[in-house]
C-alpha cells in the first residue's frame, strides 16, 4: 500500500516536473492572478475606446492619441461581439501569454533550467501575463517567428505574417520586427546559397506576396503611430530631443541595464549611470562576442539594440519594464534565432575580433545570461504574489463600494479623468468629467481636453466650480458624487461637502480614490 501510494506520488511529481506540467502550472497561477487583478487606467483605456467607439476610422482616430500600434484594439473589438465585460480581454490576454509560453517551450533551444527560469520571471510571468496590454502580442508573435524561422527558405510568407503582427503590437514590437525584416533581407542579398535554396523551394509569387503583406503592415503601423497634430502624449510631434546631451545618452544606456536587472539608475546620480552603464557594457559585449560567429543573429541583435536605444534617446525613455523590458526579449531572441545558424569567422574576421576576445564570449555568456535570466525570475516571485496582496489599482474596490451602495446610477462627476478609466470601465458607464466639460470614459491627451501646461489635471478649485454650475443647472440632480484620485483639501462656500470614504489602498499611487457626497447648501 505504502509503495503504491510513493509510486502515485512519484508520478504526480514527474508530471509536475514535465514540460506540459510546468506549462499547467504557470496558466494556473495565471488564471488566479488574472482574475484577482485589478485593472488600471492603461488596461482600461484602450478598452473604453473600442466599447464607446460607433466606428471603426473612429475607433482608430482615437487609437492615434495612445502612442501604441492598433491590432490590441482590433482584437478587443471582436472580442467585444461575444461578451460585453473586460473581464473577456483579460483572459484574452491570459491565453495569448499561455500560448507564447508553449511556443518557447516546444521551440526555444535553452537549456530546461533556463526555461523554467524565463517562464516564471517577471515579463512572461507578471508585467505581460496579469496587465492586459497590447506587448503580449508582441512576445507572441516574435516567439512564433523565431519558431517558423527555418521554414523561411521554403516561404517567406509565414514570417512576413508574424512581422505584419508584430509591427502592430507595439512601438517597441514594431522596432524588433524592422531589425528581422533588415536580417532576412541582408540574408537574402548575400547568402547566394540560401537565395537559391528560396528559388528552387518557393511559389513564384511567393516574394512579392510576402513584401505587399510587410509593406501594408508596416505602413499601417507607422500611421496609426503617428501622433495628431494636437495631441500632447509622451510630446506629441514636438518631443524629439535632437541636441547632444551626455546624461541622456547614459540614462538611454541604462535601459538596456533595466531591462536585464529590473532596475534603472538613478539617473541624477553620475556614480548609479556610469556603474550601471560599465555592467551593461560587459554584458553586451559579451553577448555580440558570442554571436558575432553568426552572423545573422549578431545583425539582429545589433539593429534592435540600435533602434530601442536611438528611440530612448530622441523620444521616449520608457517608464518601467513593459517598455525598456523589450532589450531582454531581444536578447532571448538573438540566441533562440542564432541556434538555427551555422556558424561562420567571416564577420568576426571583418570586424578584427581576436581568437583570445572569441573565447571570453564563449566562456561568459551562459552565465551572464543565466544571471540575467535568474534575475528576471526573481522579479517573477516578487510581481505576482505582490498582486495577490496588494491590488495594483484601488479601482475595483471603489467601484464595487460604489455598486454595493446603489449609487451607480447616480450624477459622478471624477477627476483627474486620465486616472478614472478604471472607475468607468468597473461601472460599465460614462462619468463627468470636469477636463472635457461632458460626459466620457477613455482619456485622450490632446483636442479640446481642458489641463495645465504639462498636460495634467485642472485643480480642484475648478472642479468644485464646475460641480457648482451642474447643481445649479441641473434640475433634477439635488447631489453630485465626487470621485477624486487626490484628497480635497479645498471647499467652496456655496457647497455642502461630505466626505464619505477613502480607498488607498494600490500599490499605484494615482490610482487611490476619495468619494464624496457634493451639493448646494
Amino acid at each position: 500500500m505504502v509503495k503504491k501510494r510513493l509510486q502515485a506520488y512519484s508520478k504526480q511529481l514527474s508530471f509536475l516536473a514535465s514540460p506540459a506540467g510546468i506549462l499547467l502550472l504557470f496558466a494556473v497561477l495565471g488564471l488566479i492572478g488574472v482574475l484577482n487583478h485589478a485593472m488600471w487606467r492603461d488596461e482600461f483605456n484602450t478598452w473604453l475606446i473600442v466599447r464607446d467607439s460607433q466606428s471603426l476610422g473612429e475607433m482608430l482616430g482615437r487609437v492615434k492619441y495612445q502612442g501604441h500600434t492598433a491590432l490590441w484594439a482590433l482584437c478587443l473589438s471582436f472580442l467585444r461581439n461575444f461578451w460585453q465585460s473586460p473581464v473577456i480581454m483579460q483572459l484574452f490576454h491570459w491565453a495569448i501569454a499561455v500560448l507564447s509560453m508553449t511556443i518557447f517551450w516546444l521551440f526555444s533551444p535553452f537549456t530546461r533550467r533556463q526555461k523554467i527560469l524565463f517562464t516564471f520571471g517577471y515579463l512572461p510571468f507578471y508585467q505581460y501575463l496579469l496587465i492586459a496590454r497590447p506587448y503580449v502580442l508582441g512576445m507572441l508573435s516574435l516567439f512564433v517567428f523565431c519558431a517558423i524561422f527555418s521554414y523561411r527558405k521554403k516561404s517567406y510568407i509565414p514570417a512576413a505574417i508574424a512581422l505584419a503582427l508584430m509591427a502592430n503590437s507595439s512601438a517597441y514590437a514594431l522596432f524588433i520586427a524592422i531589425a528581422l525584416l533588415a536580417m532576412l533581407g541582408i540574408e537574402f542579398i548575400f547568402d547566394a546559397e540560401a537565395r537559391s535554396q528560396y528559388w528552387k523551394q518557393a511559389n513564384s509569387y511567393d516574394l512579392g506576396v510576402s513584401l505587399l503583406i510587410v509593406a501594408a503592415s508596416f505602413g499601417f503601423a507607422g500611421y496609426i503611430l503617428t501622433p495628431p497634430a494636437d495631441s500632447y502624449n509622451h510630446g506629441g510631434l514636438d518631443a524629439w530631443k535632437l541636441r547632444f546631451d551626455l546624461r541622456r545618452v547614459f540614462r538611454a544606456w541604462g535601459r538596456i541595464f533595466g531591462g536585464y536587472t529590473l532596475i534603472l539608475p538613478e539617473h541624477k546620480r553620475w556614480l548609479d549611470l556610469i556603474a550601471s552603464g560599465l555592467i551593461t557594457l560587459f554584458a553586451v559585449v559579451i553577448f555580440m562576442l558570442r554571436l558575432v560567429k553568426k552572423p545573422l543573429a549578431f545583425c539582429f541583435f545589433t539593429l534592435a539594440y540600435l533602434e530601442i536605444l536611438a528611440f530612448s534617446y530622441l523620444r521616449f525613455m520608457g517608464i518601467g519594464p513593459r517598455h525598456f523590458g523589450h532589450f531582454y526579449l531581444v536578447l532571448i531572441a538573438a540566441f533562440w534565432l542564432a541556434s538555427y545558424l551555422p556558424e561562420s569567422d567571416g564577420l568576426a574576421k571583418r570586424l578584427s575580433v581576436s581568437p583570445k576576445l572569441l573565447k571570453l564570449g564563449h566562456k561568459w555568456h551562459q552565465p551572464v545570461l543565466t544571471t540575467v535570466i535568474t534575475i528576471q525570475f526573481l522579479g517573477g516571485l516578487y510581481g505576482l504574489p505582490r498582486d495577490l496582496i496588494i491590488p495594483f489599482s484601488a479601482s475595483r474596490a471603489a467601484a464595487n463600494y460604489i455598486q454595493v451602495s446603489g449609487w451607480q446610477d447616480e450624477f459622478i462627476v471624477a477627476s483627474r479623468d486620465a486616472n478614472m478609466a478604471p472607475i468607468s470601465g468597473y461601472l460599465n458607464r460614462q462619468l463627468y468629467y470636469p477636463e472635457v466639460q461632458g460626459f466620457g470614459s477613455f482619456t485622450l491627451f490632446g483636442g479640446e481636453r481642458e489641463s495645465d501646461d504639462h498636460g495634467d489635471a485642472i485643480s480642484h478649485e475648478e472642479v468644485l466650480a464646475d460641480v457648482q454650475n451642474l447643481l445649479r443647472t441641473q434640475s433634477q440632480t439635488e447631489r453630485i458624487l465626487l470621485v477624486l484620485h487626490k484628497p480635497l483639501e479645498i471647499g467652496l462656500a456655496p457647497l455642502a461637502i461630505e466626505p464619505i470614504r477613502e480607498f488607498t489602498r494600490s500599490w499605484t499611487a494615482s490610482e487611490r480614490y476619495y468619494l464624496y457626497w457634493v451639493g448646494l447648501k
